[in-house]
């Protein structure tokens, strides 16, 4: 499994110092995990990153700075911030023995793709971005290779999962909802900044030109490659009500005698075939079904197998000392 997302790479980031020194001390030390030392300055790191973390997504939710993160949360964090070090020390450590390693130039490719990716090829972005979650160039340079290392684990842990066609059938069958497409009516448009775009490109259509180029040569909507096609539509689509309103009002085949004006601009909306209610084919969705089957059995998997390395690890958690 790949882990290819900057939400990954914040929450799961991978911290491995291997500690050094003479008998483990409360002072130094907040935990040993099977004999590795947890020092107090990478459960700090940890939990500092964590908090940037949490008010990366907080303020990416709410639109607002955090300033403060509540008492009850930084309590989660520091244990959050203990469980996932004894987490990566036991993978890292499985990954060793198991002689799993990273090439620098796989390194470097998923530096490159990184920051293409995720910071649109934008250096200021990723200026920020290390910024935001305090690390610096060595430190991501290294916790990039550790997503890496155990991603390379996760693919041979479940190496040998796979999904029948019967899972995938059962699946298919208990969840007919999922695949049930509601009545309505195929809808186009063209979505235009002004008014006079919009005229201008329906006198194009009432000459004759054919409405699915107009769109890709006009509009400004995702749509435009697809000729303007939004999909079925009826009553509980999620579109302004305007633009709702006046693409009901249509029969199949009809174009609106003028532009309809939203938030987004001016539309020109033509209606296509009415469709009724219907159930897609078992071949249809097969291979998405069993895409989606892989994946989850894929992460209970390695989670399981997370699970037991834990219970069989010897974890000493110092921090219990101070409270």
């Amino acid at each position: 499994m790949k882990n290819n997302t900057i939400l990954v790479l914040v929450l799961a980031i991978v911290l491995f110092l291997a500690g050094c020194g003479n008998t483990p001390s409360a002072e130094e030390y907040v935990g040993v995990v099977n004999g590795v030392k947890i020092t107090q300055a990478e459960y700090q790191e940890r939990y500092n990153l964590l908090q940037a973390s949490y008010k990366m997504q907080e303020e990416a939710y709410s639109g607002t700075v955090v300033d403060e993160i509540p008492a009850e949360v930084l309590k989660e964090l520091e244990t959050r911030a203990f469980d996932d070090i004894v987490y990566q020390k036991l993978l890292i450590a499985e990954a060793e023995n198991r002689n799993i390693k990273v090439s620098d130039e796989e390194l470097e490719q998923a530096i490159n793709d990184f920051k293409e990716t995720q910071m649109q090829g934008n250096a200021d972005n990723f200026s920020e971005f290390l910024q935001q979650t305090g690390l610096d160039e060595e430190k991501f340079r290294f916790e990039m290779k550790m997503e890496l290392l155990i991603s390379k684990l996760q693919e041979e842990v479940t190496a040998d999962v796979s999904v029948s066609e019967e899972e995938v059938r059962t699946y298919y069958e208990e969840n007919q909802s999922i695949y049930t497409q509601a009545a309505g009516i195929q809808i186009y448009h063209i979505l235009v900044d002004s008014e006079e775009l919009a005229l201008e490109v329906m006198d194009k259509l009432n000459a004759g030109a054919d409405f699915s180029q107009l769109a890709e040569e006009y509009s400004t909507c995702s749509s435009a490659s697809q000729g303007g096609d939004l999909g079925i539509v009826n009553e509980t689509t999620s579109f302004v009500p305007e633009f709702l309103t006046a693409a009901l009002k249509l029969e199949p085949g009809q174009v609106t005698q003028e532009p309809v004006k939203t938030e987004f601009g001016y539309h020109i909306i033509k209606a296509g075939d009415r469709q009724e209610e219907s159930i897609q084919d078992f071949a249809s969705v097969k291979n998405g079904i069993l895409l989606q089957l892989q994946q989850e059995k894929e992460i209970t998997t390695f989670n399981d197998f997370v699970e037991g390395l834990k219970n069989k690890a010897d974890i000493t958690d110092y921090r219990d000392d101070k409270k």
